[in-house]
């Protein structure tokens, strides 16, 4: 049976339609304090989720068990088993600035996941955890270890993965502070490096298109933030403004020149798809 599942992250509640757009039911989450950005079908039965909930009061993530499943006919709530004793969280920095007549929150956080779909298997990779776990019927498999450890220094060095196929982890190694005169640079100037799965050895990658004329170094094809649901494959993103104006210098060939040839500036980014073998 299939069926589309709409999280409301105001609300804590999970819609569900049939694939028409008929609704069936909901399910009010039985926790207030969630937010279930990485929310995936996990299996017939089962959601799977991150609870990146934080409490901005506290200035901390406040869930010691933020991985769960989630029951598709009743909403029941249920943690796979792992603990998060001193959990650490995406954003580095908050702050409640007030101002006449209000207050807004400013908040700098870095575009990483604990959790990565690749197929049927799920990649946990907490970032205040030594422990890389992969969760496949049910069971999880440590499947790498962080050394040395994540609070062996301060502030904490953790591991965010960004890719995680049958051959290979593709991470960076991140440490966890705010810079206040550049907030991203932690996470921008991190090192990325691919672990090959079948060799154990640990290397890092330098990718060009051969859809430019000339050899333009080009992230890494991730899985971050739900873009890839198949097995093995990953995501490029462009935007049109950036693909017309390297089209109109002449520095696009092969599809990606087709592609930017019709493209106007108010279109969708375009999307690349890659499998990995």
């Amino acid at each position: 049976m299939q069926e589309i599942y709409i999280y409301d992250s105001f609300r804590k509640k999970i819609y569900i339609y049939s694939f028409d757009g008929r609704y069936k039911r909901s399910h009010a989450l039985p926790m207030k304090d969630c937010t279930f950005i990485d929310l995936y079908n996990y299996d017939k039965d089962y959601l799977i989720g991150y609870n990146r909930f934080y409490d901005f009061r506290k200035k901390k993530k406040v869930d010691t068990h933020p991985y769960y499943l989630i029951d598709k006919q009743s909403g029941e709530m249920s943690s796979i088993g792992i603990v998060v004793d001193k959990p650490i969280s995406e954003k580095v920095h908050t702050e409640i600035v007030k101002f006449p007549g209000g207050a807004y929150k400013d908040q700098v956080l870095f575009l990483i996941t604990a959790l990565i779909k690749n197929g049927d298997a799920f990649l946990i990779a907490d970032y205040a955890l030594d422990t890389i776990y992969s969760y496949r019927h049910h069971k999880l498999v440590p499947i790498a270890v962080q050394t040395p450890s994540v609070y062996a220094s301060d502030p904490p060095v953790i591991v965010a993965c960004e890719l995680y196929t049958d051959s290979y982890l593709h991470f960076r190694i991140i440490p966890m502070y705010y810079n206040p005169s550049a907030p991203m640079s932690p996470m921008a100037d991190a090192p990325e490096l691919v672990l090959n799965r079948h060799t154990g050895k640990i290397a890092e990658w330098k990718m060009y298109d051969y859809n430019y004329s000339s050899d333009i170094e080009r992230p890494v094809p991730t899985m971050i933030l739900q873009s890839a649901d198949r097995e093995n494959y990953g995501i490029s993103m462009f935007t049109a403004e950036r693909l017309i104006e390297q089209y109109q210098a002449g520095g696009l060939k092969g599809e990606l020149k087709d592609i930017a040839s019709r493209l106007s500036i108010d279109d969708n980014d375009i999307l690349m798809i890659c499998k990995y073998k």
